[in-house]
């Protein structure tokens, strides 16, 4: 049963009338190169265009609080989107990503046009580093442009004396993104693909260690499977965002489903790589630490 919000109340009929109306699912089929963008900010993804969650019956184990059935996952700053139709108030964009598709506040997003995108993958394609430590404060001259965690990749085009050059995506006044450059520390980023080294792991590991669940990146905390895509992809190991796909994008699996307890503990003991195994249970997975 559904229950609605924070105050165990059903939501009444004129609040799904509002969501229903102010969404628009009318999705042109042909390409349309000015609804290229690119993300400013971190970003919920929604399943509908409402910030207000969605909770099954809390008496139920495993429902209630984090449980938000609208909550999706959340975009990183840098990642390209590409807009299929907006919400009738222009708050929300409904975009595919690389790696999720739903709703975006349309503030966090920047249009793209061709000079961008050249400057930004021609910047891509030669220097590209990712996060390492966790929340870096992206920030210049007293303004901040966002937040950046482990899992966040973006160009660079310097490394001088420990510090990164980094392009910064900006929106500007007219929704237009351009690029700002901002050091950060060699202890917040690094050059890709970071060795793969157990000091380097380690460094990931201390950074991202004692946050908060957060199913669907509820408050851009992790859940399992961001949490394995964040720790792999500063070594260049892109996986997608949900667990299911994930084992699907393995190279090899091995189905353990009908071994004991015992006997699957002993495969993975005998033959599991740190960090590079993964294991997983539907609805869940996590990486073989040794």
């Amino acid at each position: 049963m559904l229950i609605g919000g924070e105050n165990f109340r059903l939501y009444t009929s004129r609040w799904k009338e509002e969501v229903r109306g102010n969404t628009d699912t009318q999705i042109d089929n042909i390409y349309h190169a000015s609804r290229r963008g690119i993300m400013v900010r971190e970003s919920l993804v929604r399943a509908l265009p409402t910030d207000d969650p969605l909770f099954n019956d809390p008496r139920q184990a495993g429902e209630g609080y984090p449980f938000d059935n609208l909550q999706m996952s959340s975009l990183r700053p840098g990642t390209p989107v590409y807009t299929l139709t907006k919400s009738k108030d222009q708050r929300w964009q409904y975009v595919v990503s690389p790696a999720v598709t739903g709703w975006v506040h349309s503030e966090d997003i920047a249009s793209t046009d061709q000079k961008f995108i050249t400057q930004w993958f021609c910047s891509l394609t030669s220097n590209w580093g990712a996060f390492i430590n966790a929340p870096v404060s992206v920030h210049a001259a007293g303004v901040y442009y966002f937040t950046g965690r482990p899992g966040t990749i973006l160009p660079f085009r310097h490394q001088r004396a420990g510090q990164f050059l980094i392009a910064a995506p900006v929106r500007d006044s007219n929704g237009r993104a351009f690029i700002h450059w901002v050091w950060l520390s060699g202890n917040e980023f690094t050059a890709m693909p970071w060795k793969m080294t157990p000091e380097n792991i380690a460094v990931l590991m201390k950074a991202m260690h004692g946050a908060p669940y957060g199913w669907g990146n509820f408050n851009f905390y992790n859940d399992c499977s961001a949490e394995v895509r964040s720790l792999l992809m500063p070594f260049g190991i892109f996986l997608p965002r949900h667990s299911s796909a994930q084992v699907e994008a393995a190279g090899r699996v091995v189905d353990l489903s009908h071994k004991s307890p015992q006997m699957r503990i002993d495969y993975l003991t005998r033959y599991g790589k740190p960090f590079t195994t993964l294991v997983y249970i539907p609805g869940h997975i996590y990486a073989v630490y040794r």
